[in-house]
């Protein structure tokens, strides 16, 4: 898969930049995602880029927000041992002045995010011809949006018919998913859904 050169997705404070992140002081962090705010969770994801030297680069703490970033559970790349995930983490035990991430536990393979034919993060429902790989996007978007996420996941927005039996698998997906993130701390997040599909 060929990628332009500089790719964003936006969110409010978070930037997913697959080349290059420009800190606020102009200096230079390569990173595959670039955090500005506390209140974020990542749990399950690969964070295994070669390309860039960080895989999380975080921004300046904010003394009102007082939280940490909420990394555990992620997969840094070989030999999956916190030492590794330090070492792609650029925060707080870095400089003081930038958020924390807390990051521990961290998984020792990337083999319990992988399901049946689909990328790591990605869930498949279906069987035989019928599966299909999905993607659940917390967030709150427009449906324009959603669909230029989508593209750019080289996806699209899902479709299910009334009578496909996929749906009761798909909202059951979906409700473990928001319930896992939300029993991990019900005052910090919130959760809306954009999905993405891919075949």
């Amino acid at each position: 898969m060929s990628r332009p050169k500089r790719q964003l997705i936006m969110e409010d404070g978070v930037s997913f930049d697959w080349w290059t992140h420009i800190g606020t002081e102009s200096e230079r962090y390569r990173s595959t995602v670039y955090a500005g705010i506390s209140n974020v969770l990542y749990r399950e994801n690969v964070f295994n880029n070669p390309i860039n030297p960080y895989e999380l680069v975080t921004g300046k703490a904010n003394s009102l927000e007082g939280h940490a970033i909420d990394a555990k559970e992620n997969y840094w790349g070989y030999p999956g041992t916190v030492s590794v995930a330090s070492g792609k983490i650029r925060d707080y035990h870095d400089y003081k002045y930038l958020i924390r991430v807390d990051y521990v536990p961290v998984l020792e393979s990337n083999a319990s995010l992988v399901e049946g034919d689909c990328p790591a993060g990605w869930f498949q429902i279906g069987r035989d011809e019928f599966k299909s790989c999905f993607l659940y996007s917390g967030a709150v978007s427009t449906y324009m949006a959603a669909v230029k996420f989508c593209q750019e996941m080289d996806a699209f927005v899902p479709y299910l018919r009334v009578d496909d039996n996929r749906q009761k698998q798909l909202a059951k997906r979906i409700d473990d998913i928001i319930h896992m993130r939300t029993n991990d701390n019900i005052d910090r997040y919130n959760t809306f859904t954009l999905l993405t599909l891919r075949f």
